[in-house]
């Protein structure tokens, strides 16, 4: 008998306040602090022609539809379905709630170098599942998103300028993996993110991790 499982989808930012990368991105020498950057960047936020947060929406909504018409015995929630603010923690409390067996975070990048590009996965060190599931992502992935290595990057606690990986993915009980889908700093990552046969592709890698993930979990080696 085939055991169904729960995988949680988690779209990254949300809300009004937290748009993530952006194209073309805010000045970095704003100077503007408290309410008048948040004004500021809400207003770039308009006229952008990429906005993380929702992408990453968009791309968790087409997941959770290719999931439902798949047949497949999984039972796919999202921490976010609308423009909504979510703390790390209170993403990690859904998740729970909804008895996630699986975790999937879903962002997109962003770089001073232009140049770089292409889909990166992070999971904590130590969870075996989740470094399967991202190498399966990383070998479905789409040429134009390919980095030219299939191994996940070890989230360590440390500072990075975009995102801290670690804390983004360190609050789940479950095995958990964060998906940045490609940068927006970058001309092919961004118009392939920006277009629904580019999402399309992202999409159908994730669930070669999700189908890898179902066949070790059925053959008990998840």
């Amino acid at each position: 008998m085939v055991s169904p499982f729960v995988l949680v989808v988690d779209p990254g930012h949300g809300g009004p306040r937290s748009f993530g990368a952006m194209w073309p991105s805010f000045p970095a020498d704003h100077g503007l602090t408290g309410e008048k950057l948040e004004r500021a960047l809400a207003e770039h936020a308009k006229t952008a022609a990429a906005v993380e947060k929702d992408i990453n929406l968009n791309l968790a909504l087409a997941l959770q539809h290719a999931l439902e018409g798949s047949g497949w015995p999984v039972l796919c929630e999202l921490t976010r379905d609308t423009d909504e603010a979510l703390a790390l923690e209170t993403r990690a409390e859904l998740a729970a709630k909804h008895g996630a067996d699986f975790v999937v975070v879903v962002h997109c990048d962003t770089s001073a170098e232009r140049a770089t590009a292409g889909l990166w996965t992070y999971v904590r060190n130590g969870d075996a599942p989740a470094m399967a599931f991202a190498r399966d992502v990383m070998l479905a992935t789409p040429r134009a998103l390919r980095r030219g290595t299939n191994e996940p990057t070890i989230a360590r606690p440390k500072p990075h300028w975009t995102v801290d990986a670690h804390a983004v993915i360190s609050h789940y009980l479950a095995p958990a993996v964060l998906i940045e889908c490609g940068f927006l700093s970058n001309d092919r990552d961004r118009e392939l993110l920006c277009r629904e046969s580019g999402q399309a592709l992202v999409v159908a890698a994730i669930m070669a991790g999700i189908a890898g993930y179902w066949h070790r979990r059925e053959s008990g080696n998840a």
